[in-house]
């Protein structure tokens, strides 16, 4: 089982502790687009901020927090988180193209919106990656069996 979380442990920073998932783009990436959104829904009127506006707000809240989360976990654990945060960018864009047609929000501001979370999926996406990587298995020589993954790493 895959514990190794190292990457993801506690720093100090300025006689401030800081997580190193604080330290992840993705992550400061996600919080600049949670905070935007909270901005933008603020003032949505009544009826809108309780539907459209709170769904809004709790997808993409959820992006930063399982990435939080899952950032403590195993390897394993975090790609799982990850893929919870890309669902809820996935989750997002039908919002913003509701928001969109209903005048909610302004076409320009919707646009940027969807850049903005697309861009994210791509660096969860990566980053997925990364923690999903494993080394392929090698002869005793040296020379790699292609196709061939290494089960044990």
């Amino acid at each position: 089982m895959d514990t190794d979380s190292s990457k993801f442990e506690a720093g100090s920073s300025k006689g401030q502790t800081t997580l190193n998932f604080e330290r992840l783009s993705v992550y400061q990436k996600a919080l600049s687009l949670a905070e935007e959104v909270f901005v933008i829904t603020r003032n949505w009127r009544r009826g809108e901020l309780w539907g459209l506006g709170d769904q809004f707000r709790r997808a993409a809240l959820s992006i930063t927090l399982n990435i939080a989360e899952g950032s403590g976990r195993t390897k394993r654990d975090f790609r799982n988180f990850l893929r919870n945060s890309r669902a809820s960018c996935y989750e997002c864009l039908p919002i913003i193209e509701m928001s969109r047609r209903q005048g909610f929000l302004p076409c320009q501001q919707s646009q940027a919106c969807r850049a903005s979370i697309l861009e994210l999926t791509r660096m969860l996406s990566g980053l997925m990656s990364t923690l999903g990587a494993r080394p392929i298995a090698r002869t005793s020589a040296g020379a790699q069996h292609p196709g061939v993954r290494d089960e044990g790493a």
